[in-house]
């Protein structure tokens, strides 16, 4: 049986059954372990299980030459805004983990003999990428599955990090982000649009919106508006942060002059990913003076509670 690397997200869990029926299943992340057992997958098992003796501590000496050689000052330097987040010892840990993630590859490689290909939810942050051009180095085909919605808005091309399409396949969760994908990579052969496999088992749910607004604490006599954040959060510390308080702030009046309902999704790792946390949203919504009920869990519970769902730029909340 033909060994396939996956990234282990909750994004691909629900299909790794069906997969592991044909592959040997590697898994990448493997905090999602328990989750992909769950789902009755037998032959997974972690990445970190084919680590070495010597390993991590080769990965952290190659990681120290590698900062060492570099001139971070000028590197950093260069970029718009200079990362507040950066220490060396941060840096090395990084490549280390990098490193190591590579070395652990290789011995999948060494071990199984051959890699049939790789699925991950997205291919731009550091550690897939590393996984995406690792195969890409050793002619392993790549797949995304897109974990969102991003890159639904084509007229909003420039300002996202999902504008290159390193893996050289993408399944897109419906047409307008295939027409994204086809825009920024010129090759329709590589878009295929086959909608969020993730969220098949909404299509079985049974709306019951007043189960879901007793859950949220909502009225059940008047409309509720959803309020959905936005990954772009993630720059809160320029003018953005203005901008997002004075849409909640316009949102608010519209809800105390209308009598509606309100329910703020907020992203569970709003904090971690440098977006708004819950606490902000509890700290504006006490300002202007509205009850509302305001939550970081709850996704299908919020969507069948609203009548209106908003969002200040592309949302998160289905990530």
């Amino acid at each position: 049986m033909k060994t396939l690397l996956v990234s282990g997200n909750w994004t691909v869990v629900p299909f790794l059954k069906a997969l592991s029926e044909s592959y040997a299943l590697v898994v990448l992340y493997d905090a999602n372990m328990p989750a992909i057992q769950a789902q009755g997958v037998q032959n997974a098992v972690p990445l970190a299980s084919f680590a070495q003796p010597g390993m991590a501590d080769y990965a952290w000496d190659v990681a120290a030459h590698i900062v060492n050689g570099l001139d971070v000052d000028e590197m950093f330097g260069r970029l718009p805004v200079p990362p507040d987040n950066y220490l060396l010892g941060w840096a090395i840990r990084q490549w280390a983990q990098h490193v190591l993630w590579i070395e652990q590859l290789k011995q999948v490689l060494l071990q199984r003999g051959e890699i049939a290909g790789l699925v991950v939810h997205e291919d731009v942050t550091q550690y897939m990428k590393v996984a995406v051009q690792w195969c890409k180095a050793h002619g392993i085909q790549s797949m995304q599955v897109a974990h969102g919605n991003y890159g639904c808005e084509t007229q909003a091309i420039g300002n996202g990090i999902h504008e290159v399409l390193n893996t050289d396949y993408v399944a897109a969760g419906n047409w307008r982000q295939g027409a994204f994908f086809e825009h920024i990579c010129g090759d329709a052969s590589r878009v295929r649009v086959t909608g969020f496999p993730q969220w098949d088992l909404w299509a079985k749910l049974v709306p019951d919106q007043e189960m879901a607004r007793g859950l949220l604490h909502m009225p059940m006599d008047r409309p509720v508006i959803g309020y959905l954040t936005s990954w772009a959060e993630g720059a809160r510390k320029d003018a953005l942060t203005e901008q997002f308080a004075a849409t909640f702030k316009a949102l608010c009046d519209v809800v105390k002059k209308r009598n509606y309902g309100l329910v703020v999704k907020v992203h569970p790792a709003a904090e971690q990913n440098n977006m708004l946390p819950k606490s902000w949203y509890v700290e504006q919504a006490k300002q202007e003076g509205i009850h509302c009920t305001i939550t970081h869990e709850y996704n299908d519970a919020v969507l069948q509670a609203i009548d209106l769902a908003f969002s200040c730029w592309p949302t998160c909340m289905m990530s």
